[in-house]
This record gives structure tokens, C-alpha cells and sequence, in this order.
């Protein structure tokens, strides 16, 4: 039996419709959704044995079935669902006709029936799409405007994070060039002060769809002063691990539900959205008219110079991460540039006259550095670094 497609409007829906009930009274405040299920081979079409006590259908219908439940969770209400039986996700040159008018429906945030829907439930985003082409579909029809939403699996789906986009494909060429526009795409949205979205970090709550928070925007009532504990505990000389055992032995879970160790207390630390500010790549997000780095909109537990001091306290504590306090570009051999020249691949530390010469108190971190760089030393400004020229790392 060959793969088949079809699409139909939420029968409760229908129901309330023909009862004379608008589409407004039957949403009633829930977010309008569409869901989309898939599978590559129905197992009731495989074979006669398989086929008993199995009716067609039975395999999209239990991703309906779940979905549905997840809708619940989230104060989402399904319009319409969306279904290719027997369709594979792999084949580029395969149509799956119940995805592209799913596809069209929330890039126009309308049915063809004109019902208004703005998210999209699935049950494993592999389902969805497989190919680069498909998840560029995805991400643009779900994200064209800001209100969009992924759900997958009883959990908002960031199509923003560049990991999902090295994940979600499967050719090479495709991989680095949907990474290319998704990073592109998450600097805006740093420019713009947005959420750094992700997973949830620790001290920060989960996204809300009902009331449309996002990710790691507002505190945690209970895990805040904990995150300001650990600060302060930091501050005060205490070590990372010293930190980590208080935590384990008070029976506080990471952010995962993990035990924490000295190095995630590190890293949860020197990030430098403790302060509001965002990094990517090893450097601070800036605003290009200003150059000064953008405060991010979600609540931030430390003071700039507090998460300074604890990038600095990591670095006298042997920390392979080295930190810029200005962007690699801005100063050669201690002196200020006007403009960028081609990005330097030295993650350096730039030098106390360095610092003095461009006016920038801001400290971000970088997650690599070159030979030519140390973490410590005097400056060496006749040396250059084989990426370019630039300070000696030094301790600003």
C-alpha cells in the first residue's frame, strides 16, 4: 500500500462550529497550534502478520493522540492537524504533501480554512524534517514572526541555537550553510537584547507558552538565591568545589537535575549572562553603532564588575578559558583601532594600557587561544601573533 497524505480540521472545533460558536469562543485564550505527524512505513501495510489487530493509520495516529496531551500541557489548542503516512523524510526528491501545507499554513500564521495558528506540535522533530532544506522551512515558517513556537515532546524546541542546526541535517554543504544563516539570525537576536534561549540555565525559569516568557528571561523564586549565594560564596574566596559540596550536600540539583562539581559551578559563573551580557563565539555581543556590549532583557544576579572579578578569579585559578576584555580587534600593540581588520584568531588578554587606551571595563570570555598567547607574562608588544597583530596576553 503506497504512502498517503491528508490534513483535517480539530473535530471539537468542527463540532463548536456547526453549534454556532466562533472560532474565538472554542481557542478560548489558548495559543492556536498545528500538529504534524509522520512515519516512514506503516507497520500495518508491511506485511499480513503485522497487518492483524492493526488498523492503517494506527502510528500517526498515536503521535496525534500524544501531541494532543502535550497541547494540554502547554495551554496550546490543536486547529488542525497535519499527517503523511508511509513518507519518508530522507528523499529530497520526495513530496510530503500534508508538510508542505503545514509549512505554508504557519508561515502565513493562517489555515487554508482562515483559522489562525502561530505554533507547531510534534512528536520528535525528526519526524518533521531530515533534510537542510525542510528545516530551513521549519525555522523560517516558525520563526517569521516572534510569537512562533516549536513544542516537541512535552518541551519548547529553540530552532534559534546553532546546535540544532549541525543536528538537524544531514549533508555537509547544508550543514555549515544553514549554520551560517541560523548564527546570523541568533547575533540579531543577541543585538536586539533577546534571550540567549538554549537550555535552562540554573537561577532562570522555564519558557511559559501561555503567557508567552521565554527561556532563561526571568528568576527562579526558589533557585535565585542560590545562583546569589553561590556568587557571594565565590566572591569571598570560596572554591568551586567547596561550592559544589554545599550544594550536593543541601541536595540542589543542577539546572538538569545533575549533582554539581566544580567545574559546572565555574562555567555557570564566568558566563556572562550573569551580568546581561551575551557571548558568542569568545566575544561579547556589541551594539555596531555604539561598540559597547548589549544588556540583555532577561534578569541578571551580578554586577558587571562582580562577574569581572569572578572571570578573573577563574583565570588565577588555572582556567584554560581565556578571557577578552576588549573585542580582538580593537587594539594593536596597545594602541586603540577605528576599524576591524580581518578577525584575528588570537584569543588574547589584552593589556592594562590596552584597556585604558579603548575606555571598556567589560570582561567576555573566550573558549579558545593560540600558541603566541599565554595567560600570563609582561605584554610583548614587538611580538605578533601568527593571526595578526596584538597585544601579548597579559592580566588586565
Amino acid at each position: 500500500m503506497p504512502g498517503w497524505s491528508r490534513s483535517f480540521l480539530d473535530p471539537s472545533l468542527v463540532v463548536a462550529l456547526e453549534a454556532g460558536r466562533t472560532f474565538e469562543e472554542w481557542l478560548g485564550g489558548r495559543i492556536p497550534a498545528v500538529d504534524y505527524a509522520r512515519i516512514s512505513a506503516d507497520q500495518s501495510t508491511r506485511s499480513a502478520v503485522l497487518a492483524k489487530g492493526r488498523a492503517p493509520g494506527t502510528g500517526v495516529r498515536h503521535q496525534h493522540e500524544e501531541n494532543t496531551e502535550t497541547a494540554a500541557v502547554f495551554g496550546v489548542a490543536v486547529v488542525k492537524f497535519y499527517e503523511d503516512n508511509g513518507l519518508t523524510a530522507a528523499q529530497p526528491a520526495l513530496v510530503r504533501p500534508a508538510f508542505m501545507e503545514m509549512v505554508d499554513a504557519l508561515h502565513c500564521r493562517r489555515t487554508a480554512e482562515g483559522f489562525p495558528v502561530q505554533a507547531l506540535i510534534a512528536t520528535e522533530h525528526e519526524g518533521v524534517w531530515r533534510l537542510a532544506s525542510d528545516f530551513s522551512r521549519v525555522h523560517q515558517a516558525v520563526t517569521v514572526t516572534e510569537e512562533g513556537l516549536f513544542i516537541e515532546r512535552r518541551s519548547v524546541f529553540d530552532l534559534g541555537s546553532l546546535h540544532t542546526a549541525e543536528a538537524a541535517v544531514t549533508s555537509d554543504g547544508e550543514v555549515r550553510r544553514t549554520k551560517e544563516r541560523i548564527e546570523r539570525h541568533v547575533r540579531r537576536r543577541a543585538i536586539d537584547g533577546g534571550t540567549p534561549g538554549g537550555r535552562r540555565r540554573f537561577g532562570w525559569l522555564p519558557p511559559d507558552p501561555r503567557s508567552g516568557l521565554k527561556i532563561n528571561m526571568r528568576r527562579d523564586p526558589e533557585e535565585w538565591p542560590v545562583l546569589r549565594e553561590m556568587i557571594d560564596s565565590a566572591l569571598r574566596g570560596t572554591s568551586w568545589n567547596a561550592i559544589a559540596r554545599r550544594l550536593n550536600t543541601r541536595g540542589v540539583p543542577t539546572a538538569s537535575g545533575n549533582r554539581w562539581s566544580g567545574a559546572t559551578v565555574r562555567q555557570a559563573l564566568v558566563n556572562p549572562v550573569m551580568c546581561g551580557y551575551r557571548a558568542i563565539r569568545g566575544e561579547l555581543v556589541r551594539d555596531p553603532a555604539t561598540g559597547t556590549p548589549v544588556v540583555g532583557q532577561w534578569d541578571a544576579p551580578a554586577t558587571v564588575e562582580e562577574w569581572g572579578a569572578l572571570v578573573r578569579l577563574s583565570r588565577e585559578r588555572g582556567s584554560k578559558t581565556a578571557v577578552c576584555a576588549v573585542p580582538r580587534w580593537a587594539v594593536a600593540h596597545g594602541r586603540p583601532r577605528r576599524t576591524p581588520p580581518t578577525p584575528c584568531t588570537c584569543a588574547s588578554l589584552w593589556t592594562a594600557e590596552a584597556l585604558r587606551a579603548v575606555s571598556v571595563t567589560s570582561i567576555a570570555t573566550c573558549r579558545r587561544s593560540c600558541s603566541p598567547c599565554s595567560t600570563s607574562g609582561a605584554p610583548s608588544p614587538t611580538r605578533r601573533s601568527r593571526s595578526g597583530p596584538g597585544p601579548r596576553c597579559s592580566s588586565p
